[in-house]
């Protein structure tokens, strides 16, 4: 069986664009740094259960789907 790993960062990121929302906005929303939503979008940062659910809600969508997506664009 091959293991992917999921590409969060990529799902985070393109979700943002969709939205046309900034990395500095999100950031506002979910009560962290500009540096840390770009770590997360790069890949550099796996975001915390806590955190994952902030960025979820912030990117207006449920984590499930976050994560469905996220398989979606395994790396």
């Amino acid at each position: 069986m091959k293991c992917e790993k999921m590409n969060l960062g990529a799902t985070v990121r393109a979700r943002r664009v969709e939205l046309r929302i900034s990395q500095p906005e999100v950031a506002k929303r979910v009560g962290t740094s500009q540096s840390h939503v770009s770590r997360i979008e790069t890949n550099r940062c796996v975001p915390s259960v806590v955190m994952l659910a902030k960025l979820a809600n912030a990117l207006q969508m449920p984590v499930a789907e976050l994560l469905e997506a996220a398989q979606r664009k395994a790396v």
